[in-house]
C-alpha cells in the first residue's frame, strides 16, 4: 500500500523526499461511532479553515512541505472564487427577454430561469387599442396603472422569450375576416362563417354550479350572453331560481376578434348523443354557416391552458357588463 501511495504522489506532484507513517490507534481510543453525527451545511468563509486543517494534517502526519502548502492555498483561492460566484448568482445560465416593438422597459434584459420578470409599457397613444402576448408556454400577468402604464410580470422560463405588441386605431372600423381561415381542425371554414358558440358547465351535487357562455352574431352585430346559477348548502341541480348573474352584452369588433383567437387551433367533431350524460362538462358546441344551412359541431380547445384563457376572458366580460 505504501509503495502505491508513493507512486501516486510522485506521479501527481513530482515529490521524492517525503516519508509515510503508519499509526495504530488503540481500540479504547477509537471514537464512538454508534451515535448519530449530524453534518451541517457548509458556510461561506469556512473553506480557509478546511484548507488550513488539511495542510496541517498532511504536514504533521506525512511530512509534506512547502510545495503542498502552496498547492493547498491555490485550491482555497479557486474554491473561494467558485463559492462567491455561486452565491452571487454569477455563472448561472441567463436567458434574454426580447421586445417586438417600441416602448418596453425592463430593469435588465437577461434573467435566470425561475426569476421574476417585470416589464413596463408606457408608449401609449390616444384612440388606440393595444394587444400584448408572449411565448405560449409562459403565463404572463397584465395590469395597468397611471404611473407605469401597462405592467407585465412572469417567471423566466429556461429559454429566451419575446414580448410582442400589436396596436390599431380604435376609431377605424375593421370589417369581419371574410377571407381569414378559422384554422379549426376537422372543418374548413372562414372566421366569418362562425355564427354561434355555446359553452356549458353543469355540476350537480353539494353546492351545485351551472355556468353558460354564448357568443353569437345577429343582424351584423356581435353578442355575448352569460348565466351563472349556484346553490349553497344544498344538493341537486341548480335551477333558474338559483341564478346569481346573467346578462347580454354587445361586443366590439375587437372583443369578437379576441373570441375567435381562442378558437384558433381547436378541433371540431361530430356531436355524440352521450356527450351531455353523466358528466358536468364543460360541453362546447360551434355553429357555422354552410351553404343554406347551419352546422353544429362539438368543439375542443387546442390545449388546457387555452381553455383556461377563454374562461378567464368570459369572466372578464361578465364582470365588465353585469346583469342587464
Amino acid at each position: 500500500m505504501k509503495d502505491e501511495i508513493k507512486s501516486d504522489v510522485l506521479r501527481r506532484y513530482g515529490w521524492t523526499n517525503f516519508q509515510l507513517y503508519e499509526f495504530i490507534v488503540p481500540e479504547e481510543k477509537m471514537p464512538d461511532l454508534s451515535s448519530k453525527r449530524i453534518i451541517r451545511p457548509f458556510k461561506p468563509g469556512e473553506e480557509h479553515y478546511v484548507a488550513e486543517a488539511h495542510k496541517r494534517i498532511y504536514r504533521d502526519r506525512f511530512g509534506w512541505g512547502d510545495n503542498f502548502s502552496r498547492y493547498a492555498k491555490k485550491v482555497v483561492f479557486m474554491l473561494g472564487i467558485l463559492i462567491m460566484l455561486s452565491f452571487s448568482g454569477c455563472g448561472t445560465q441567463k436567458y434574454r427577454v426580447n421586445f417586438d416593438g417600441y416602448g418596453f422597459e425592463s430593469r435588465k434584459t437577461e434573467y435566470a430561469e425561475g426569476e421574476r420578470v417585470t416589464v413596463y409599457y408606457n408608449f401609449i397613444a390616444t384612440d388606440t387599442d393595444y394587444y400584448f402576448y408572449i411565448d405560449d408556454d409562459v403565463q404572463m400577468r397584465e395590469s395597468y396603472d397611471d404611473k407605469h402604464g401597462y405592467a407585465f410580470t412572469f417567471k423566466m422560463p429556461g429559454h429566451d422569450v419575446t414580448l410582442h405588441e400589436e396596436s390599431r386605431n380604435s376609431m377605424v372600423y375593421v370589417p369581419p375576416h371574410d377571407y381569414t381561415d378559422a384554422d379549426i381542425t376537422g372543418i374548413s371554414i372562414m372566421q366569418s362563417d362562425i355564427v354561434d358558440f355555446c359553452y356549458t358547465y353543469d355540476w350537480s351535487g353539494y353546492n351545485a354550479l351551472y355556468q353558460r357562455y354564448r357568443f353569437y352574431t345577429e343582424d351584423g352585430e356581435y353578442w355575448f350572453e352569460h348565466e351563472t346559477r349556484k346553490t349553497e348548502d344544498d344538493y341537486g341541480w341548480a335551477s333558474e331560481a338559483d341564478i346569481t348573474a346573467s346578462g347580454t352584452v354587445s361586443l366590439s369588433i375587437y372583443e369578437w376578434d379576441e373570441f375567435l383567437y381562442y378558437l384558433t387551433g381547436g378541433t371540431a367533431d361530430e356531436p355524440k348523443e352521450s356527450d351531455e350524460t353523466g358528466d358536468s362538462g364543460p360541453w362546447m358546441y360551434l355553429y357555422y354557416r354552410a351553404e343554406d344551412t347551419t352546422v353544429r359541431k362539438e368543439f375542443h380547445f387546442d390545449y388546457a391552458e387555452r381553455q383556461t384563457e377563454f374562461e378567464e376572458f368570459c369572466q372578464a366580460l361578465a364582470q365588465e357588463h353585469p346583469d342587464n
